[in-house]
C-alpha cells in the first residue's frame, strides 16, 4: 500500500520542499506540501508582499485558513516530514503543526496512527521528542519507493 506524506517546513527552506515534492512524486508518493498564500511575497515567501494594503486582521484570517488547510494535510497523509534543513530549523509554524500531528496520532483513536519524521537534528529541544527518527531526504524517498 502505497504512503503519503506531508512535508512541514519553514517557507525558507521552500526551494528545498519543492524539489523534495518532485522527487517523492516522480517515485509514486503522494506528496502535500505547505502553500504560500497570495498575501506573501511570490519570489520569496518568507516575506509579506510589498505593497499590502489591506486590515491586518483580513490577513491574520488569511494565515489561520491557511494553516487550517495545512492541518487537513496532516489528518490526510501517514508520514508527517519535518524539515528543517542542515540547522535543524523548526519556526512557529511547524511547532504547532509537530503538536498538533503528535496529538492526532496520541490523542484521536479514530485517527490513523502517524509518524512523524525528520530531515535533520533539530534545534530546538522541545520539538526533538516529537521525532520519531531522523532521516535523511534521499533516505525517505529510498523508503518509500
Amino acid at each position: 500500500m502505497p504512503k503519503s506524506i506531508v512535508i512541514c517546513a519553514s517557507f525558507r527552506f521552500y526551494e528545498d520542499v519543492l524539489a523534495l515534492q518532485r522527487r517523492l512524486e516522480e517515485a509514486g508518493i503522494r506528496t502535500e506540501i505547505p502553500i504560500p498564500n497570495y498575501y506573501l511575497n511570490p519570489r520569496d515567501p518568507t516575506r509579506l508582499q510589498d505593497k499590502l494594503l489591506v486590515p491586518a486582521p483580513l490577513v491574520f484570517e488569511t494565515f489561520w485558513r491557511s494553516m487550517e488547510m495545512h492541518h487537513q494535510r496532516i489528518i490526510e497523509t501517514d508520514i508527517v516530514y519535518v524539515y528543517g534543513g542542515i540547522q535543524g530549523y523548526v519556526g512557529n509554524g511547524v511547532s504547532s503543526e509537530m503538536g498538533f500531528s503528535h496529538a492526532l496520532a496520541h490523542h484521536c483513536p479514530g485517527q490513523k496512527p502517524r509518524t512523524i519524521l525528520s530531515s535533520h537534528e533539530l534545534a530546538d529541544i522541545a520539538m526533538k521528542g516529537f521525532v520519531e527518527e531522523v532521516v535523511s531526504p534521499d533516505m525517505v524517498v529510498k523508503r518509500l519507493s
